[in-house]
């Protein structure tokens, strides 16, 4: 593999890892705050 190659499948890897954890962490903050959301109605719920 020339040098120009792996460099460019090192680049290929960065972006597809830089995706990756963006989507993961926007998961994270999509299912948190559902989560969030369900112990609040929760909460409220059984303090009645």
């Amino acid at each position: 593999m020339s040098r120009k190659a792996t460099r460019e499948a090192l680049q290929a890897f960065r972006r597809w890892r830089a995706l990756a954890e963006a989507e993961a962490t926007h998961l994270e903050t999509t299912f948190g705050l559902i989560a969030d959301d369900r112990i609040n109605k929760w909460r409220y719920r059984s303090a009645d």
